[in-house]
C-alpha cells in the first residue's frame, strides 16, 4: 500500500478515536463566561470609584473646602461666600431711656414697655409726667414726606420738633415730640406729656423734660448699641 494511503488511514483512525465531551465543554464555557463578567464588573466598579473621587475632589476645591496650597493652587479656584452685612445692634429701649433721663431731682415713678418701645413716668415733685420712646429701623421710605419741615444735621440726620395737644382725650394734655431719622433709615421718636396718663387730665403745666432735653435723648447713639 502506498505511503499516502497508509497516512490517510492512520489519520481517519485517529479521528474516530477522538470523542468530544459536550457537557464538559458547556461547563468550561460557563466558567470562562463567569470569569469574564466578574472581570468586567470589577473594571467598571474601579472606574466608577475613580470618577466619584474626582468629582468629590473637584467639588471640594470649588467649594473652598481645602485650605493652604492644596486648596488654592494647581489652577483650582476657591468660592468664598460673603457673609451678609450685620445691622447695628439695637439696645434695650427701656434701659437706654432710663439711663438718658436727667437725674437732677427727677425720679422714675413707674416704667414699662419692651423691645423697641418703652415708657417712664417721671416725678420731679411738680406732678407726674409721661415720657415714651419708639425705636425703628428702615423707615426712610415708609415715612415719605412726613418729615417735612425737619432740620437736617451735618451728618444727614433729620430732626422734627412738634408741640400739640394730646390725642387720648385727657383734658389739657400737652404732647411734645422730637422725631429723628438717620440717613440709614433708623428712627428714634421721643415724646413727653404733662400727665402720667394720656387719657387722664393734665397734672402739671408742662412736661417734666424740655424740648432740648428730648432732642438730646433722641439723638444719643446709645439707641443702636
Amino acid at each position: 500500500m502506498p505511503f499516502e494511503d497508509e497516512l490517510g488511514n492512520a489519520l481517519r483512525r485517529a479521528g474516530d478515536d477522538f470523542t468530544t465531551d459536550g457537557h464538559a465543554l458547556v461547563e468550561a464555557g460557563e466558567r470562562r463566561g463567569r470569569r469574564l463578567v466578574a472581570r468586567r464588573r470589577a473594571a467598571v466598579f474601579g472606574v466608577s470609584v475613580l470618577a466619584l473621587g474626582a468629582i468629590a475632589t473637584g467639588g471640594a476645591y470649588t467649594g473652598g473646602l481645602f485650605d493652604g496650597a492644596g486648596g488654592s493652587g494647581g489652577g483650582h479656584s476657591q468660592v468664598n461666600v460673603a457673609a451678609p452685612p450685620e445691622l447695628p445692634a439695637r439696645a434695650d429701649a427701656r434701659a437706654v431711656l432710663e439711663s438718658l433721663v436727667p437725674k437732677n431731682g427727677i425720679t422714675v415713678a413707674s416704667k414699662g414697655g419692651e423691645d423697641d418701645y418703652a415708657y417712664l413716668v417721671l416725678d420731679d415733685g411738680k406732678g407726674a409726667s409721661l415720657v415714651q420712646v419708639n425705636v425703628q429701623e428702615s423707615m426712610g421710605e415708609a415715612l415719605g414726606g412726613r418729615m417735612g419741615g425737619a432740620a437736617t444735621l451735618p451728618d444727614g440726620t433729620k430732626v422734627l420738633e412738634t408741640k400739640q395737644p394730646g390725642e387720648k382725650g385727657g383734658a389739657g394734655v400737652l404732647w411734645w415730640t422730637v422725631d429723628t431719622l438717620r440717613p440709614d433709615g433708623r428712627r428714634v421718636v421721643v415724646s413727653a406729656f404733662n400727665t402720667g396718663n394720656q387719657a387722664k387730665p393734665a397734672t402739671r403745666k408742662e412736661p417734666a423734660l424740655t424740648m432740648e432735653q428730648l432732642r438730646t435723648i433722641a439723638l444719643d447713639p446709645k439707641w443702636f448699641g
